[in-house]
């Protein structure tokens, strides 16, 4: 009997404490989840403001940036609603993945009670089996069967005071196992009921996900348009930056001839023959034949010819400055003539010396008629780059970089919201799927490195 009280004792104590961390835990839960539903509201806030000055201020730029081109790039205009129009599809998309993620935190809330209310009603369970174990142990049954089929035979009033006494124990004994039993199975049916709420909890919720998985994937969707048509548009007006010269510099174009006695055709300037016209000393194998081809002058087209005329200029240079060591050579040979009276090579050296300074004089004159060209060339490219140097800082792919960088500067989870809002791959950004896990979050920044 001493032995049934003390576990009694300790049964009800191990259930009351469980009891109680069961309820803790529940109340834990619930200001977890209270706390993360106003972080993340508080996050999604702060995002919509800063959202909101980052647009703001990238519209100002933008303006600027839109003066500068607008001679050259009408195509440029219309990025500025594009701009916004990513910035909105991008805040939408970011507040339906907040709700997803509440509605996730709710479903993991949910989970964690279920699991534990299981467990509790598993315990329940096992300590009303062991109550009902207890109350019908062997020794008690023995005692009833004896009493009552074979009373004793002795009857003085000691002896009854005893088994009145008895009777009263076994009464209590009895009344204190039906409450207990009934405590349990109220507690076991009040469990149950919560893990049936639960349940229905969890479900609910993952009907709720559902549309909410198909409303962020839509957004995502819209996003990655908005994205593309904003980057058709930026394209476009990079093409046209590449392209303002066309058609308007053809007299910068780079000719080539070809020799008659060769099969294929040899690239050479056709400067040469301009130049040698002038001296009459034109190739009678060499006929010029200008080809420049329709609507010429784009960037590329440009660069090459401005790198043969930088290749000519250079050699023109050299040869020059060959001719006119020569010069040098031959006037000071002349110098010492006249000085020493020696005579015997006087007039070859003067020969030499007109010839060195006629080529020389040749090199000049193709020099000044090749370097306006080259620099021409020149200026046209450094307006050109300077022009997509501008088109560079209004790129789309700055846009998404930022807004990843922002994200992950405002919380932890930035780079989760990121991919499963927007989820747009760039040069510098790449999906931490095909990255290596320990290095997931710190792609833009390993990126710009």
């Amino acid at each position: 009997m001493i032995l049934k009280t003390i576990a009694n004792f300790f049964a009800k104590k191990g259930l009351a404490s469980h009891e109680a961390d069961t309820r803790a835990a529940i109340a834990r839960f619930e200001r977890e989840k209270e706390a993360s539903e106003f972080r993340i509201n508080e996050c999604i806030m702060g995002l919509r403001d800063k959202l909101s000055s980052q647009a703001n201020k990238r519209e100002e730029d933008l303006k600027e940036y839109i003066d500068k081109l607008n001679e050259f790039v009408n195509v440029a205009t219309e990025m500025q609603p594009l701009v916004h129009k990513l910035y909105e599809k991008m805040f939408e998309a970011f507040e339906v993945w907040g709700r997803m993620k509440l509605r996730q935190q709710d479903m993991a809330i949910e989970l964690s009670k279920r699991d534990l209310l299981q467990k509790e009603v598993n315990l329940f369970e096992d300590a009303l089996k062991a109550l009902e174990q207890m109350a019908q142990n062997e020794d008690k049954f023995h005692w009833k069967k004896l009493t009552s089929t074979e009373p004793l035979l002795l009857n003085n009033a000691h002896i009854t005071k005893e088994m009145r006494a008895v009777e009263r124990w076994q009464k209590t004994q009895d009344r204190e196992y039906q409450i207990q039993h009934r405590r349990v199975v109220s507690a076991i049916r009040e469990n149950k009921a919560k893990l049936t709420k639960c349940r229905t909890n969890i479900r609910d919720i993952r009907e709720e996900l559902k549309p909410l998985n198909d409303e962020l994937k839509m957004n995502r969707e819209q996003v990655r348009g908005t994205y593309n048509i904003l980057r058709d548009s930026w394209r476009a007006a990079q093409d046209n930056v590449k392209s303002m010269y066309a058609g308007k510099c053809d007299e910068l174009y780079y000719h080539v001839e070809k020799e008659d006695d060769l099969e294929d055709a040899l690239v050479e300037s056709s400067w040469l023959s301009s130049i040698s016209n002038l001296f009459g000393n034109t190739p009678e194998t060499v006929s010029q034949e200008s080809c420049i081809p329709d609507n010429w002058g784009s960037m590329n087209e440009l660069k090459s010819s401005f790198d043969l005329y930088r290749d000519d200029l250079n050699e023109l240079f050299d040869d020059k400055k060959e001719h006119q060591e020569e010069l040098n050579k031959y006037s000071l040979k002349i110098k010492q003539a006249r000085v020493n009276d020696d005579y015997d090579t006087f007039d070859s050296d003067k020969t030499q010396r007109g010839l060195a300074y006629q080529m020389k004089d040749e090199c000049q004159q193709q020099i000044a008629v090749i370097k306006p060209q080259k620099n021409q060339l020149g200026a046209y490219l450094f307006e050109i780059r300077k022009m997509l140097g501008w088109l560079k800082e209004i790129s789309p792919q700055k846009y998404v970089e930022n807004m990843y960088k922002m994200c992950e500067e405002m919380q932890d989870d930035g780079a989760e919201m990121y991919w499963r809002s927007v989820n747009i791959r760039t040069s510098t950004l790449i999906p931490p799927t095909l990255t290596d896990p320990s290095t997931r979050h710190s792609n833009y920044n390993k990126g710009k490195k």
